[in-house]
């Protein structure tokens, strides 16, 4: 006749099995995955994971270690798969309704959130690293290896490359963001980057719409991205007109200087406003040009 200690460890073993039962059927169905047919599992295999996950570590404390490291490879690999495939939201939200049905009436389907992209240029590392920080680096829910995954998928070109060969594991995502955090936040460094790159705008040497709204957005870019590394780039009205004006074709800065021959003081600003205005015109222009040609006599 077994004891209570005995029937105890019994029964604890014979649950132990069923867990790893479980644990075992999500992670034969990563290795089989069908991104056709399987996607809409999804969901119920990620809430089986996390249960299984919270009811192994209150039976298994010594195991635990080796436990949550498959628990966050698997569920990464499914959190990545729901993030990329564009039938999910609609799927998650459905999910969501049948599970939490008495704590609402009805649940607004809002469009899928991609990741940010970063392929180094420095105008738009600041946007990148506030946006990923939100979204990913700050968020308690997702597992380790699943940032790492969702980190180097939002890099791209230049940025990508250092971490080409990086192992997908816990360990390796501080390390990764710290090694990123190294090359490109640097505010001295970014400043005398984005100084330079104002400088290095092509000037334009005929009137054209689209080389006319590629430069005023670039220019555009890089000065609020100096606002946001605390410039006072609002006082720096005369400096901004002035290196902007050099770059504009002859026939757009002769219209910006009759624009403003009689006024004392302009303001960057207006100058924004006046380009983006004439890039709309000339489009208009350009495209009435073209309707012109295809017509008969």
């Amino acid at each position: 006749m077994s004891t209570k200690p005995e029937k105890k460890l019994a029964e604890c073993l014979m649950k132990r099995k069923a867990l790893l039962v479980v644990r075992d059927s999500v992670e034969g169905f990563i290795k089989n995955f069908d991104n056709q047919d399987d996607v809409y599992q999804i969901p119920i295999r990620v809430e089986a994971l996390d249960r299984v996950y919270s009811e192994f570590l209150d039976l298994h404390l010594q195991e635990r270690e080796a436990f949550e490291a498959r628990y966050c490879s698997a569920k990464g690999f499914l959190l990545m798969k729901r993030s990329t495939d564009p039938n999910q939201s609609a799927l998650n939200a459905s999910f969501t309704a049948n599970n939490h049905a008495s704590q609402a009436g009805f649940h607004l389907r809002l469009p899928k959130i991609g990741l940010p992209k970063f392929d180094g240029d420095l105008s738009s590392w600041l946007s990148f690293r506030d946006t990923f920080t939100s979204m990913v680096h700050s968020n308690a829910d997702i597992p380790t290896v699943a940032k790492l995954q969702y980190l180097l998928q939002s890099l791209e070109e230049e940025a990508h490359k250092p971490f080409e060969s990086t192992d997908i594991s816990a360990d390796n995502y501080s390390l990764t963001w710290d090694a990123l955090l190294k090359r490109y936040d640097n505010k001295r460094y970014l400043k005398r980057q984005l100084f330079r790159a104002l400088y290095d705008l092509p000037s334009l040497k005929r009137e054209s719409p689209q080389d006319l709204h590629n430069l005023v957005d670039d220019y555009q870019r890089h000065v609020k991205a100096l606002a946001k590394l605390n410039e006072p780039v609002i006082h720096w009205d005369t400096p901004l007109i002035n290196l902007l004006s050099y770059k504009l074709d002859s026939t757009t800065l002769r219209s910006w200087e009759e624009k403003t021959s009689s006024a004392d003081n302009v303001t960057y600003e207006e100058l924004i406003d006046f380009l983006y205005q004439r890039v709309r015109m000339l489009n208009s222009v350009v495209s009435d040009l073209q309707h012109r040609s295809t017509q008969p006599g």
